[in-house]
């Protein structure tokens, strides 16, 4: 009997803490603060290209610009990554086109990209 009371409750604690776990890591994923991991960026007049990882589901609707603070002729913004690409195509690099809306219908001059631009592994 003390055996079987033993085996419940380590099952319990084994358990929720697993539950515990598995909710931090879905609202991680799920959260809009996902910051977009960048291997190349190019900027056009109104657009930004930026070269991602993919695993074959990418697409522009999967990101957002989030414009932070403005001064005088310059603009920091973040890219965010919205939705995760579940796809399961070997991963390879994409090319992402964000086009640039500063909501005041004028291009600034400068905008500074707040996310890490990381070495490319798909480059040599």
């Amino acid at each position: 009997m003390q055996k079987a009371f033993i085996l419940l409750l380590t099952c319990l604690v084994m358990f929720s803490c697993g539950n515990k776990s598995t909710t931090i890591r879905d609202k991680a994923i799920k959260s809009d603060s996902l910051v977009a991991e960048i291997y190349a960026i190019q900027r056009t007049k109104n657009a930004l290209e930026i070269k991602v990882m993919s695993s074959g589901c990418t697409k522009p609707a999967h990101f957002k610009l989030e414009y932070g603070r403005v001064f005088d002729d310059t603009v920091q913004l973040k890219i965010v990554k919205t939705k995760r690409d579940f796809c399961k195509k070997k991963p390879f690099s994409k090319s992402i086109r964000l086009e640039l809306d500063f909501g005041n219908g004028k291009n600034s001059s400068k905008i500074v990209v707040l996310n890490p631009i990381l070495p490319n592994p798909f480059e040599k």
